[in-house]
């Protein structure tokens, strides 16, 4: 029954069927976008900022100071 009364008013059903296919269109496209987008802001950090490994000096992590001789 459900099936006869999709068609009794065509126009109406297209209507439906193209707007659903439009909007899973643009939800697959926005998470393509988003995906892309998250990828590369992780690929700028790790190029623009630490890399992916950080070399230390001996001792450097017991105490982290730039300063060789105090300031004071």
């Amino acid at each position: 029954m459900a099936w006869r009364n999709l068609w009794r008013n065509p126009r109406r059903t297209l209507i439906t069927i193209g707007s659903i296919t439009i909007g899973l269109i643009a939800i697959v496209f926005y998470f393509g976008i988003m995906d892309g987008m998250t990828a590369q802001t992780l690929e700028n950090s790790i190029k623009g900022q630490t890399g992916h490994i950080k070399v230390y000096a001996k001792g450097y992590q017991e105490d982290p100071t730039i300063w060789i001789v105090p300031l004071w």
